[in-house]
């Protein structure tokens, strides 16, 4: 396959990709509307938490954004693996907060 049959391969792949991701995710601009305002007021709220105006995002920001997105696309459309990706990524963002403690419960 030369380089512009690749190319061609990947937008042709790209485009199938963009078309169910619509059939399962529903529309795309309200899903990352939202998307983009929870990310918006989670970054905002960080950096008043940190005291700081420097837009840093850490490990862990990028697994709690990445739960919001998928706290979006449930809202938007019912797919079991939203929740099961959800959860997984709010125990990364606890496994990589570096403020995180572990206590025992009693």
């Amino acid at each position: 396959m030369d380089q512009r049959e690749t190319a061609k391969h990947v937008l042709e792949k790209a485009f199938r990709a963009i078309e169910e991701g619509g059939k399962k995710h529903g529309d795309a601009s309200n899903s990352f509307q939202m998307i983009g305002e929870m990310w918006g007021m989670y970054l905002s709220h960080s950096l008043t938490a940190r005291g700081t105006n420097e837009l840093k995002i850490l490990p862990h920001d990028v697994a709690a954004m990445m739960s919001l997105l998928k706290i979006a696309r449930a809202l938007y459309s019912y797919e079991f693996d939203n929740y099961v990706d959800e959860a997984g990524y709010a125990a990364l963002h606890c496994m990589l907060n570096p403020t995180t403690t572990h206590t025992e419960e009693k």
